[in-house]
C-alpha cells in the first residue's frame, strides 16, 4: 500500500489537503469508476473547490452525520480509534517525561511541543502495536 503523508504549518487540516487527498488517492485511476467517499462534517471538506474537484474525478462525497462516523466508518473502529489512543498515551508520556527532569530545576517549566520527528516514530511505534 502507498502511503502518503500530507501536513501544514498550521497543524489543522485545510481545502488544500482534501484536493491534495483526492488527487492522490483517486486523481489518477483508471478507469474512472465511480466512488463513495464518506467524510464528516469537518468545513475543510465541503468547500465548492473541494466538491468541485471531487465531482471532476468522478468522486461523490457523503456527508456522514455527527457522531455517526464509527458505524459508518468502521476503520475509525478498527485502527483510527486505538491509533489515537496510543498516539495521545505518547504525548502525555512525553510531557509527564518533561515534569519529571524538571523537578528540583527552580527556573519555571516550559512543556516543549514534540518536533516532527518526534512524531513520526510515535506513528511508527503506534501503527506497530495495532
Amino acid at each position: 500500500m502507498i502511503c502518503k503523508l500530507l501536513c501544514i504549518n498550521l497543524g489543522w487540516w485545510n481545502e488544500t489537503l482534501s484536493v491534495a487527498f483526492l488527487k492522490f488517492y483517486f486523481g489518477c485511476r483508471v478507469p474512472q469508476q465511480p466512488v463513495l467517499l464518506l467524510w464528516d462534517d469537518f468545513s475543510g471538506h465541503w468547500t465548492d473547490l473541494v466538491k468541485s474537484y471531487a465531482a471532476s474525478i468522478n468522486v461523490f462525497l457523503l456527508k456522514v452525520p455527527p457522531h455517526a462516523t464509527p458505524v459508518s466508518q468502521p476503520a475509525e473502529v478498527m485502527w483510527t480509534f486505538p491509533l489515537k489512543v496510543k498516539l495521545r498515551q505518547c504525548w502525555h508520556d512525553d510531557m509527564k517525561a518533561q515534569i519529571r527532569q524538571a523537578r528540583g530545576i527552580s527556573t519555571p517549566l516550559k512543556i516543549r511541543r514534540p518536533t516532527r520527528a518526534t512524531i513520526c516514530n510515535w506513528v511508527l511505534k503506534a501503527w506497530g502495536e495495532l
